[in-house]
């Protein structure tokens, strides 16, 4: 393992993916913890992906608010082998919702404030966050809910478009994804909206607004596109009303008729958390973490809260807010390594490579996603954050996406080698996008 990169002293390694390894560092003169994503070395020098690292960073450097991550330095010289970031302590969202299931509403909503506040925030500086989901939501035991993956980011005021082989065309399948970028087209503010408005009825419901009878993505990205989402009622909640509005405009099929930006969206979940409480938003958020047992409220009225009824408690005390800060490490290290590094990429392998000698891997990238089937076995949808491990030897792989003819590709793969395959999906365009977007279902919708 690394003991130094650059100046900061290498305390433990935190996760790794294929391009790059995740550590938790100390700056060795100012003793500031920090996160450092670290190219491998394989990929360091030159190497374009350095250049999207390198993008990566420059877009959060243009930042400066509490719910985004802060990158705190870079490697020198063209093309980043490395950068550091904010270490955000706390769960994800997403870990949250996996102990919870959903959320009262004022918490949602106060969550979902800090986020927009956030996108707010890049979207007036010109960026699209374009992956806005709970896996890349941090909540810290301040009260902050903190994006904290930007992997996928674009600057819309940059001079130059990125190369396609940089990563920057990366979508993590359609759960989230606004219609139009399930059909390639452009993401701007508006389709963070509808991202963030999918992760808001998540939160409200414990469910996605499409998700429910969906076999398979390919149903789930006709359904975004051409289906009402199922009716918040429909899951026994009962939401103030002016809360169901927002969250329904926020998954508009039309880009036009959701709210234009972040700032607009946090004006009106503001307003709609004032009409519900007068408790600040903060403490809301840290409701969350005390709800899930995987950390505490702040604040004098910690010690009044009862925990929710359900499975045995992880033990709470100092104990806990140590286990949710090391929590938050290694949940920041899933979501930051490569910006879609997640539970279930993670393929078993063998313990050490000398019980598997003639082993090979497959890299995929994929614009904008695609499903992968190797020798006509299912994988993943892309991004895969790590490489597939196949057996040496000649492999077919298909590149499958419910608006492109399948993309095939034959490859042989030497013991101990890694073959990248990079594809660009054509998608289909429709001559008629907004009537397109009604589609056949839409008919009988309300």
């Amino acid at each position: 393992m690394q003991t130094q990169i650059g100046p900061y002293r290498v305390r433990e390694k935190l996760s790794e993916g294929a391009i790059a390894t995740l550590y938790r560092t100390e700056h060795e003169r100012l003793g500031r913890v920090a996160i450092v994503k670290a190219l491998k070395g394989t990929l360091a020098e030159g190497s374009p992906l350095g250049s999207a690292l390198e993008r990566e960073a420059r877009i959060l450097a243009k930042m400066g608010h509490a719910s985004v991550v802060r990158c705190l330095d870079m490697s020198p010289g063209k093309g980043a082998t490395w950068v550091a970031l904010e270490d955000v302590p706390g769960p994800r969202l997403s870990a949250v919702l996996a102990r919870t299931k959903k959320l009262p509403h004022e918490v949602a909503t106060a969550i979902a404030l800090g986020v927009a506040s956030g996108l707010g925030h890049a979207h007036a500086r010109g960026v699209v966050h374009r992956d806005v989901r709970p896996e890349g939501i941090v909540l810290a035991p301040d009260g902050r809910s903190v994006l904290v993956d930007f992997g996928a980011a674009m600057d819309l005021s940059a001079p130059a478009v990125p190369s396609p082989f940089d990563g920057s065309e990366r979508l993590s399948g359609p759960e989230y994804a606004a219609p139009e970028q399930i059909v390639g087209e452009p993401a701007g503010p508006r389709s963070d909206v509808f991202s963030l408005g999918v992760v808001l009825y998540e939160m409200l419901t414990g469910a996605r607004p499409w998700d429910e009878g969906a076999e398979g993505r390919e149903e789930l990205a006709r359904r975004v596109r051409s289906q009402e989402p199922s009716p918040l009622e429909r899951h026994g909640v009962v939401l103030p009303r002016g809360l169901s509005r927002i969250v329904m405009r926020c998954l508009a099929k039309r880009s036009e008729d959701r709210y234009e930006d972040g700032d607009v969206l946090a004006e009106a979940l503001a307003e709609a958390l004032d009409e519900a409480t007068r408790e600040p938003s903060r403490k809301l958020v840290t409701r969350a973490l005390a709800l899930s047992f995987l950390g505490e409220e702040i604040g004098e009225e910690k010690g009044r809260r009862q925990p929710k009824k359900g499975p045995p408690p992880l033990p709470l005390g100092p104990l806990v807010q140590k286990l949710a800060v090391l929590f938050g490490l290694v949940v920041l290290g899933a979501v930051v390594v490569e910006g879609f590094v997640r539970e279930e990429d993670v393929t078993a392998e063998p313990a050490s490579e000398a019980d598997a000698p003639e082993r090979g891997y497959v890299k995929v990238l994929a614009r904008p996603w695609a499903e992968v089937l190797v020798d006509g076995k299912y994988v993943d949808v892309t991004p895969i954050g790590r490489p597939i491990p196949v057996v040496a030897g000649r492999h077919y792989v298909t590149f499958k996406h419910p608006n492109a003819p399948d993309e095939k590709r034959e490859i042989r793969v030497n013991a101990g080698q890694t073959v990248l395959l990079d594809v660009t999906m054509r998608i289909e365009r429709r001559a008629a996008p907004a009537a397109a977007d009604a589609g056949p279902d839409a008919a009988d919708s309300p």
